[in-house]
């Protein structure tokens, strides 16, 4: 954040909202995405925090979910339950002993684990 606060402006119009100490409870709406019910959250002294009882409705056309995400087992494949990945070398699926698994291949978080941006993981 502060890189880009050290930025020079370009023109362009943005606007940039940081809402602290919040925690999503509902996506609003039917049909579409219509908003986000968020909880407001207060530090516990432990390490945790613990909800308010006090909710925001914020109107948003989308939800992306980019916190917390772990891989999940895929059949017939060897899994690392706690780094959330299928263990490889340079992509190439490794069998339990560490051996290569034919035509085996994983890319992306699933060979890495969950780092980057959204964006990071398009190529």
């Amino acid at each position: 954040m502060m890189k880009y606060l050290q930025r020079e402006p370009t023109g362009a119009p943005h606007r940039i909202h940081l809402h602290l100490c919040q925690a999503s409870v509902a996506v609003l709406g039917t049909d579409r995405v219509e908003g986000l019910r968020t909880e407001r959250t207060e530090l516990c002294g432990d390490g945790n925090v613990r909800g308010t009882g006090e909710f925001t409705d914020w109107p948003v056309e989308a939800v992306y979910r980019a916190v917390g995400y772990l891989s999940t087992h895929l059949a017939n494949l060897p899994f690392d339950h706690h780094a959330g990945v299928v263990p490889n070398d340079a992509g190439r699926v490794l069998d339990i002993d560490g051996g290569l698994i034919d035509a085996a291949y994983v890319t992306g978080w699933i060979k890495r684990g969950p780092i980057g941006l959204i964006g990071h993981t398009k190529s």
